[in-house]
């Protein structure tokens, strides 16, 4: 993916995120800005961020020994990949044009590889593996440092 994101990317900033995702609370997971790859044509192809794990979001998951939810990781990944997919659209949306708002709409499989625990640091790499006109199919891995967390695979995406 940092090879992609040499070649052609653009930033989606955190402000246009919180717009653009219908969360709120702990539910709003994407905290940083995700930069994302562009094909020759512009169409988004994949993206990184990064994520910090915050204790709050462990509350009464294990406790003594608090864990990141497995549900949180596979909403982190679904919530970028809807970035990904739209984000850059947002860029060319005036005011008569309403902006397109993802909705998470299934997935084929999930893989833990590791527990993610406050205050890990952990960067989510999302691969757009196809385009069905509106819907976007794709996968995620989640890793901290050069070990892989999570694999999130043929998620789907669509506008509501």
């Amino acid at each position: 993916m940092a090879e992609k994101l040499r070649t052609g990317s653009c930033t989606v900033p955190f402000l246009q995120i919180s717009q653009m995702l219908p969360h709120t609370g702990r539910w709003f997971l994407l905290q940083n800005p995700v930069i994302v790859a562009l094909d020759e044509d512009g169409r988004p192809t994949g993206g990184m961020t990064g994520f910090a794990v915050r204790r709050g979001h462990c509350e009464g998951h294990f406790p003594g020994n608090p864990v990141f939810p497995g549900v949180l990781l596979v909403e982190l990944a679904a919530q970028m990949l809807g970035v990904v997919a739209y984000g850059p659209t947002w860029q060319n949306v005036d005011q008569e044009t309403a902006p397109i708002i993802p909705f998470f709409r299934g997935f084929g499989n999930v893989t833990f590889r590791q527990a993610v625990d406050p205050p890990d640091n952990v960067t989510v790499i999302a691969e757009i593996t196809k385009h069905h006109s509106a819907m976007v199919v794709g996968n995620v891995r989640i890793e901290r440092g050069n070990s892989l967390v999570a694999e999130i695979n043929k998620i789907r995406i669509a506008p509501q």
